[in-house]
């Protein structure tokens, strides 16, 4: 189908947990659910799915290599088309976010501008890419916090969530490494080694636990606790080139264990 090439562009997956961390924002802030959040929540899918587009259509070398399933790789997209679509989903966040007031405006051009810059130059500057990608993914928490009237109350959640995802995004260096040095991208592993990068993610991840436990100390933080032990745990007993990929595939449900734990605040 058609329609499967662009959900994959966008990585449909993870454009709803960014929607999802809109919803979360505003009820840690206080917020009931009421159907408008619908919108604000879209804002943040498409500005998920165009940077994941912008990322598609600038890594297609390193992609052929890492991820040749995705719709460029395969031949089902260009890196033009990538792009394009990239744009409309921005000018269709922007639409969407316009009602909301000056900061939804402002946040919604700021996301978009960071997801670009990212892309183009701060993704292979090791940490600061890294900072960045906390810096979007605490976003999506402090939108919905914004919305709701109470942005001060979603800082310390929305820092552990994204150091979450910044150590995610170091754990992906470790498996992206042969395509990196094929496109010329630096990293942390390509630059210091799997070793360090694991080591980074690592102490990454400790560190949002810690600001975790001052959001939720109950049975939800230790859930999330087991996952980011199962996470990166058997990566040390082994040559993480080797296991990479399942702990990524876990840290997915690692990221919405996350969301639960802070909606159960």
């Amino acid at each position: 189908m058609r329609l499967m090439r662009w959900l994959r562009l966008a990585r449909a997956h993870s454009a709803w947990g960014a929607a999802l961390a809109v919803w979360v924002g505003g009820r840690l802030a206080g917020a009931d659910w009421a159907m408008w959040w619908l919108q604000p929540m879209a804002v943040a899918f498409l500005l998920s799915a165009a940077g994941n587009a912008f990322n598609d259509a600038h890594d297609a070398v390193s992609d052929q290599i890492n991820r040749p399933d995705r719709p460029i790789p395969r031949g089902e997209l260009t890196s033009a088309q990538a792009a394009a679509f990239a744009w409309v989903c921005i000018g269709l966040a922007l639409l969407l976010a316009w009602p909301f007031g000056a900061g939804s405006r402002l946040g919604t051009v700021a996301g978009a501008a960071l997801a670009l810059l990212y892309t183009t130059h701060l993704k292979g500057i090791p940490v600061v890419g890294h900072a960045v990608v906390a810096v979007l993914t605490g976003m999506a928490l402090g939108y919905g916090g914004l919305l709701a009237g109470d942005v001060a109350v979603i800082l310390l959640p929305a820092a552990a969530f994204g150091l979450f995802f910044a150590a995610r995004e170091m754990l992906k260096t470790i498996h992206d490494a042969l395509g990196d040095v094929a496109q010329g991208t630096a990293t942390l592993t390509t630059r210091w080694g799997p070793r360090m990068a694991l080591g980074m993610a690592t102490l990454t991840m400790m560190g949002a636990l810690l600001l975790l436990r001052g959001v939720n100390a109950g049975l939800a933080w230790w859930g999330v606790a087991l996952l980011c032990g199962a996470v990166v745990g058997p990566l040390w007993s082994a040559r993480p080139q080797q296991r990479v990929a399942r702990a990524l595939a876990l840290s997915k449900a690692l990221g919405l264990a996350l969301l639960v734990a802070l909606a159960l605040g």
